[in-house]
């Protein structure tokens, strides 16, 4: 039994934390289920020659950059990685910097959101 307990808890620690705000669709029980979006974020530290890819979860429909980047410290498992100050996002596919944080990280408006997609990799 406290087996059990440290590997949830172990479990629970390896789980990402995520934001889950607003409303999403209705599932078959009838009962709201949030809708959820996973995207990867590559923390980078030249000088230290640290890295580290996390994922985070939110709901894409009311998360805003700034949210997300109020995501890392808590994904983060190193610390030093965690710990800096994150500005914004570069998406490497096409060099755009992501560094307006009340714009929303997804949905379906076409003005001020970064259309981030779901299992996109984004450069902190």
């Amino acid at each position: 039994t406290s087996l059990e307990g440290i590997s949830q808890e172990k479990e629970q620690e390896r789980t990402p934390k995520s934001i889950t705000m607003g409303s999403g669709e209705r599932s078959s029980s009838g009962r709201r289920k949030e809708a959820r979006l996973k995207i990867f974020v590559l923390l980078l530290q030249p000088t230290s020659r640290t890295f580290e890819l996390i994922q985070i979860v939110y709901n894409p429909l009311h998360t805003t950059i700034g949210d997300v980047l109020a995501l890392i410290p808590e994904n983060a498992t190193e610390q030093e990685l965690g710990s800096q100050i994150h500005r914004g996002f570069c998406r490497p596919m096409d060099g755009l910097e992501i560094t307006d944080t009340t714009m929303l990280a997804s949905g379906r408006r076409r003005s001020n959101c970064a259309r981030i997609h779901k299992g996109e990799i984004l450069v902190a």
